[in-house]
This record gives structure tokens, sequence and C-alpha cells, in this order.
């Protein structure tokens, strides 16, 4: 299968947990935080559905907790080459914004 030029992966490497919102690897037992969400899924030329649970690292956490989407969307963004930046905003942004509407809030 021929992956599509505008579909971005994130490449984790070494040992731990990796977060689900910027694919930064953090090392096991590091603070986090877990984040449930109803499924949805995202059209495009590899249809993503996405359900469960998200586990964030402490600075993503952080981020999302004070619903700062844009500057969630550029740490996600820092994981690829400057070129590709704008292309991968898109698609993060996309995600993230899914993610929020999808989001089960604590009770």
């Amino acid at each position: 299968m021929k992956i599509p030029n505008d579909v971005f992966y994130f490449k984790a490497e070494g040992e731990g947990n990796r977060c689900d919102f910027c694919s930064m690897t953090v090392a096991a037992g590091d603070p986090g935080k877990d984040y449930l969400c109803e499924p949805f899924s995202i059209p495009g030329p590899i249809s993503v559905t996405m359900d469960g649970e998200w586990w964030a690292c402490a600075p993503c956490a952080e981020l999302i907790d004070a619903d700062n989407w844009y500057a969630l969307a550029q740490r996600a963004a820092q994981q690829v080459a400057p070129e590709f930046r704008d292309r991968c905003l898109v698609q993060v942004r996309a995600l993230h914004q899914e993610f929020a509407k999808h989001r089960r809030k604590a009770q």
C-alpha cells in the first residue's frame, strides 16, 4: 500500500510511555494523564477511527486541561521536519478538534 504524501506518522523511539498527542516518549513512571474519549472517525486518504483511552504526557496534559489546543498542535508539529509542519498542523488540529468534541470530562 502506498502512503499518501499528505499523511504524517510520528515515530516514537525508546522505552516508556508514548504521548497520544505529541508522540514524545517519556520514561516509564513519569507523570502523565489518561483521558477518556467517545469513538470518532476522521475521513481522509486513510480513514482513522479513534476511541477509548488516550494518554498525555505532563506538558500535553497541562495544555489539554487549559484548552490550549493551539499550543498543543504546535507541540505535536515539532516532531516533524520544519518543511512539513504546516501540513502536519492541519491534520493535528483536526485530530485535536475531534478529540475535544468527543472527550468525556470527569463528572
